[in-house]
């Protein structure tokens, strides 16, 4: 939705070679589709790992309502539920293995998620990113509205 709406798009990426490469992914392929693209990786030591209360106030600041996390965010449940109470939808792509119950998010791809089968489950944050956008590409080309929950890592 904010694609064509030119709505900023906060992507927030782990510090490590998977998650800076996985926001790289995901930062190129959404602004080659025309959308206003921002990204933010943590520093390691003021910050620390994974999607933070400053992060989401970095999306706030910049007037986005949607976050991805790259490589990170399956298990940011204080996060996603603050995120949510001020309006801001988070879509996580991590390939982490997850709790038993995952967060409160508008879309979660991970390919070790327990309700979901994967044929291959050892994608990297990269990887992920990359089927997220070849997900967005496709659905693109064929003039067909994408929901993000319905993407299948498989394909």
């Amino acid at each position: 939705h904010n694609i064509h709406h030119k709505i900023p798009i906060l992507i927030f990426g782990d510090y490590d070679a998977d998650g800076t490469s996985a926001a790289a992914v995901l930062y190129i392929g959404l602004k080659s589709m025309g959308a206003v693209v921002s990204t933010d990786i943590p520093e390691r030591n003021s910050e620390g790992y994974g999607l933070s209360i400053l992060g989401i106030q970095k999306t706030q600041s910049i007037g986005a309502d949607l976050i991805i996390t790259c490589d990170c965010g399956i298990n940011a449940f204080e996060e996603i539920l603050f995120s949510n109470s001020i309006n801001i939808d988070v879509i996580v792509t991590d390939h982490h293995l997850p709790d038993e119950i995952l967060p409160e998010e508008f879309a979660i791809l991970n390919p070790k998620r327990p309700d979901r089968s994967c044929p291959f489950d050892g994608l990297c944050g990269s990887g992920v990113a990359f089927k997220l956008i070849t997900a967005i590409e496709q659905k693109k080309n064929k003039n067909i509205q994408l929901n993000v929950r319905d993407i299948k890592l498989s394909e």
